[in-house]
């Protein structure tokens, strides 16, 4: 059987422990298990903190007034597949940001 020693030093003590090869693995399993769920737990916690970063959505009118184009045009834009809108309840909207990348090319 093939032992294991840790060095346990604080500021005042040294201290060696000795292990098994199993219970030492079964050691560090655990360690690293707790600072993976730590680190896990840190992550969901700033998503939770963090606000989402979802664009504002536009009407056609505002798109068109944006676009500086009318309706029958937003509906071509739409059946051409450049324009996606966002079907909420019946009512059309389009992502701000999407607007602004039409715009910005």
């Amino acid at each position: 059987m093939q032992l294991f020693n840790l060095n346990v030093i604080n500021m005042v003590h040294s201290v060696l422990i000795q292990y098994s090869e199993k219970d030492f693995k079964e050691l560090l399993k655990e360690v690293v298990k707790s600072a993976v769920l730590e680190a896990v737990q840190r992550v969901i916690e700033q998503q939770i903190n963090s606000p989402p970063k979802v664009s504002p959505l536009l009407n056609r009118k505002q798109v068109c007034e944006l676009l500086n184009i009318t309706l029958p045009t937003l509906y071509k834009l739409e059946s051409d597949g450049i324009l996606k809108p966002i079907i909420l309840g019946g009512s059309y909207r389009y992502s701000q940001k999407k607007i602004e990348d039409i715009i910005n090319k």
